[in-house]
Formats: C-alpha cells, structure tokens, sequence
C-alpha cells in the first residue's frame, strides 16, 4: 500500500518546518499492523520527516465502549505542510487503508489525529487544534508523554502535561505493549515478568555447550523449556563464554547452518505457541532467522559488529534486543559501569530509532557478564534502572536482564557435578533483584526453577494491591 521508508528519528526540525504530533489508533483487523503501515505512509507520502515515535499502548475504547480494545502511539513529524494540507493527507491515508466515517467513535482500522503543530492554534469547522479532546484521553497522553517533557505547556490551557496526565483518571488503564510474533502483544504492565529461555545450540557455550547440536535435541530441549514456563526461546549458535575472543566472530555460515534448522524445527514442531528469539550479532542471519520462522532479534552487540543490522530489523519489522557489550580484555569502566552503559545504550536507541525500529519495538539488555567483572554486574543490579536509557515519562525503559549461569552468581568451590545446579540459586537472587528494579524479560537456562521465582517475585513487586488482596 505504501512503500517501506526509513524514518529519521530524533531529529531537530529547520526553521522551515513545523514539528507536529499525529496520533495513531486502530482496533480492526490487525492492528499492530495497521499502525505500522499507517507510519510507512506517512513517512513516504509526502507528509515530512517521522522524527520520532512513542511506546505503543492498549487502551479501552472510549466514549463508543462495546467495541475492541484500540492499539494507540503518536508520533512526531517534521513538516512543511499546512495544517490543512496536512490534515488531508492524513484523511487520504486513513481512507487508503479502508477507513469508511459511519458511527463516530466507532471501529476503525486507523485513525489519525493532528494533535499540536509547533504552538500553533487553529479553529476552524474541520479543524481544531490543539485537538479539542485531547485533555481527557488516556490514549493521547499516555504516548505524549513519551515525546514532550512534563513541563510542556498547553498553548491554550495554560497546564503542564504532567497537571493534564494527573487530572485524567484513567491513566493507569494505557497499557505499554509490544506487539511480536502473529497477533501477540507482550504487556509490559500486565503483573508479569516474561520468562525466555535458552537454547544454545553450540558446541562450545560455558554450561551446556555440545547438549542441543541437533535439531532432534535442540526441539526435546524447547518443549521441556515450554513446559517448564518460558514464554520466549532464544536460538543461539555462537559461544560467547568467558575468555573466547569476540572480536573475531563465528564464521556467518556455520552460525546460520546452526540455528536455522533448529528455528524451523522449533516452529514446525511447536506451530505459533511459542515465541522465538534469534541471538546473533549478524544481519544476515537476523533476516534468515526471521524468515526460518524467528520473531525477535536479540543482538549482543547492540547494533555495534554489524553495520547493517539496525536497518535490517527496521526492515523486518520485530523487536530488537539492544545489549550493552565489551569484549574480553576490556572491562575497564573508568567513569563507572553504570554511567558506561547508560550512555552506550542511550547512543544505540536513538541509532535505532533513527534506522527506523520504532520505540515499541525495543527492548534494552546492560549486558550482565558480558565485558564485565562481578562487582560490575552488582553495581548494574543495584543501580539498575540509571543504567537504562532516560524516558521523558520517567516509567523506564522496556528491558531484559540476563544473569543465567554467569560467573557472579556461582561458587567455583561447588563440586563440577553440582555447579550448574547450584548456580540456578545464585540465578534466582539476581532474577528476584531484577524484577525488583522492573526488568521485564530475564533470560535463564533453568526455566522451570526461575519460573517459580518469577512467580513470587511478581507477586511482591509486580501485580496490584487489588489483584493480591482479591485472591
């Protein structure tokens, strides 16, 4: 419908240009998709520059309520257009994806709202902005406040974004979500912590290199892990243990004759229950894996090795995992680890963002054991949430944490035999930490273990007052 185009995000507009706020929503059909190809046309029709998008959120219907629940973002846009022309533009978009104007606050596969352009006030008959409602609606502040600052002012209420989302109560109702997979949505606000386990199918990984190397033993492993309770399984091919040279790199085509059989044996097998992450550091094999069935990229070098790798998921379209990394021999952090890492992940988001993977399609990883010794990783844990990229919202970013059967959380005096055992304890108190500090995703080996730990650290730190004192 519209060709694919790169957005340029976090970009400050000329003189010449006017930056405005588009709002987004769908409920028919599929929406995430609907909200994507809504984006790829306003960024190739001829509208101006996305130089910015939200999180994406789930929301109630509102003022029509016996309808589905709306998929909502806004974005900001760099334009010369009018804001009639504009306006147009949009219309023409909604009814290109088959919006037909019946019931107002009806169903509909896309709706597009100018909500501010620059401090601008325009009323006339078809337009009004700042759009009239958008004081009252969860689904506009929400995202908003992703892009402006609290302080923001109304032009013409004279009140603060942040006396607007206060005044609105509702707001705990905007669900931060991603979508992933056929139609799923991971809900970031549900009460849980999402559980991904792993499957390295190397021959030489820290804990369990050699024991997945066929596909046969790779699909036994994957159901037991499914059973077990993971919600997300993470392919890997390339050892990344301690001391192994990771300038050098697994050679592309061992990397992909690896995990690519074992992806597609994994989704014949197990057909759309399961969601499937790739762990690679290559481009090449992101969009191979991605094709063999993969629904999530999680790159260990955070767009770092591969050049083309942040471009190549904004093409494909699924989450990407951007994890901090420093190779062997360089764990030095002489502004302190935290600092360290806030900034790299901060420098490769807005890379991502600018290659175009919208916000909602990213998660963050400091990168646990990776590059870093064990009082590293415990001053990551402690300080987890001021290693993250900074949000306008203050609600931190989307993140996975990743402490499995790493060196700080295990007793080299443990017997060889009982050592991996042992460290599912160790894993567990780095698990229970991070969900404490509001990580999302952990990604373990012991999963059936971690699960039961997840489940009692959700309820201390995750799921509502209401929900626990209903039960």
């Amino acid at each position: 419908m519209c060709p694919n185009s790169t957005q340029n995000s976090m970009t400050t507009p000329s003189a010449a240009l006017k930056r405005a706020y588009i709002a987004m929503g769908s409920n028919m059909g599929k929406r995430a998709q609907n909200i994507r190809q809504a984006l790829k046309c306003i960024a190739s029709d001829g509208l101006g520059v996305v130089s910015d998008t939200s999180f994406l959120y789930q929301t109630k219907a509102q003022y029509v309520t016996d309808q589905p629940d709306f998929l909502n973002c806004v974005l900001s846009l760099d334009t010369s257009l009018a804001p009639h022309d504009l306006l147009t533009k949009l219309n023409d978009i909604e009814a290109k994806m088959g919006r037909v104007r019946t019931l107002r606050y009806g169903p509909r596969p896309i709706d597009l709202d100018i909500l501010l352009y620059g401090d601008e006030v325009v009323h006339t008959p078809d337009l009004k902005i700042p759009h009239e409602r958008m004081q009252e609606r969860d689904f506009v502040l929400a995202p908003l406040r992703d892009l402006l600052p609290g302080h923001w002012s109304h032009p013409t209420l004279g009140r603060t974004l942040s006396q607007l989302t206060g005044s609105v109560q509702t707001m705990g109702e905007c669900h931060r979500v991603m979508p992933v997979g056929k139609d799923q949505l991971l809900d970031w606000d549900a009460g849980k912590t999402f559980i991904m386990g792993v499957i390295n199918v190397t021959p030489d990984s820290f804990s369990d290199g050699g024991l997945y190397n066929t596909v046969e033993k790779a699909v036994e492993h994957a159901r037991t892990l499914i059973e077990g309770g993971a919600d997300i399984l993470d392919v890997g091919g390339e050892s990344t243990r301690p001391g192994t040279n990771s300038l050098k790199g697994l050679d592309v085509n061992e990397e992909q004759r690896r995990v690519l059989p074992v992806i597609k044996g994994i989704r014949e097998t197990f057909g759309d229950s399961i969601l499937l992450s790739v762990d690679t550091r290559n481009a090449s094999t992101a969009r191979k894996a991605v094709e063999a069935g993969a629904d999530i990229v999680n790159d260990v070098w955070g767009g770092l090795w591969d050049p083309e790798m942040m471009d190549t998921v904004a093409e494909l379209e699924v989450p990407y995992v951007c994890m901090h990394m420093r190779p062997h021999g360089q764990e030095k952090y002489p502004g302190g680890v935290v600092n360290e890492v806030h900034k790299v992940l901060t420098t490769q988001v807005q890379a991502a963002m600018k290659a175009g993977i919208p916000r909602w399609d990213i998660i963050v990883d400091t990168g646990l054991g990776f590059g870093k010794f064990a009082n590293h990783n415990f001053q990551l844990l402690r300080h987890y949430n001021d290693a993250l990229p900074d949000t306008l919202s203050g609600v931190p970013w989307p993140s996975l944490s990743g402490p499995s059967r790493k060196r700080f959380v295990t007793d080299r005096s443990d017997p060889p035999e009982d050592i991996w055992d042992m460290a599912a304890f160790g894993t567990g108190a780095a698990v229970v930490a991070s969900i404490e500090k509001g990580a999302n995703i952990v990604r373990v080996h012991d999963v059936k273990k971690i699960q039961r730990v997840c489940m009692v650290a959700d309820k201390v730190y995750r799921v509502p007052d209401e929900e626990i004192e209903a039960e």
